[in-house]
């Protein structure tokens, strides 16, 4: 579970609607993006900390789809301030944050976001897993009323795809999988391609007036 920007790609389908596709989807190398640090830094660890849930920091073999609820929140936090809900210098402090104070207020950085919106991602950063969204669905559908026409179309494929995998008896692992239209089962591959011959990278993609898709 590596969900960050830098794995996030936009895409154009072939009827010119956009797509997000997760690539290199999984654990990253230890590395340090700035060359100092490596074991104390926020970027030099197994994954991607700023992305983590509290219970992922905790254990990673006991977290579920939840914790993938728990990265779209702070991707999407990211998406719309162009900042992050926590912030720390190391490593250690980042995890205290993450795993004992509140996140940063979404409005307090970017005070023409609606409220409604604000409640949304703040329920996708809740410490609890029981307390954010059960499934991809019921979060894209919290969010749907703030984005544009084409957000229904995103909710009902999700929803879709969904039902087609619980009455062909498949159990969804990772509710987040209900969003990966096209996706192949091999490593950083998809089978859905993009008419424009490649993807755009969502990493430091934030907007003055991002429109959601999904």
């Amino acid at each position: 579970r590596d969900l960050k920007p830098a794995n996030l790609y936009l895409i154009e389908r072939p009827d010119g609607s956009p797509c997000i596709k997760v690539l290199d989807f999984g654990i990253s190398k230890l590395r340090d993006d700035t060359g100092a640090g490596a074991l104390t830094s926020t970027r030099g660890v197994m994954g991607s900390p700023l992305y983590m849930s509290p219970e992922q920091l905790n254990s990673a073999r006991n977290v579920d789809g939840r914790t993938d609820i728990y990265a779209l929140g702070v991707i999407l936090f990211e998406l719309l301030t162009n900042e992050r809900p926590f912030n720390a210098e190391t490593l250690i402090s980042l995890v205290t944050q993450i795993a004992t104070e509140a996140p940063r207020p979404l409005r307090a950085i970017n005070p023409t976001l609606p409220a409604g919106l604000e409640e949304a991602i703040d329920k996708c950063l809740s410490k609890r897993a029981t307390d954010r969204y059960a499934t991809i669905e019921e979060f894209a559908r919290a969010i749907a009323p703030f984005g544009g026409p084409e957000t229904a179309v995103s909710v009902e494929r999700i929803a879709r795809v969904a039902l087609a995998r619980t009455r062909s008896g498949r159990t969804l692992r990772n509710p987040g999988e209900g969003a990966r239209v096209g996706e192949s089962s091999q490593p950083g591959t998809t089978s859905e391609e993009s008419t424009t011959g490649g993807g755009r990278r969502l990493a430091n993609a934030s907007t003055n007036a991002p429109t959601l898709v999904a």
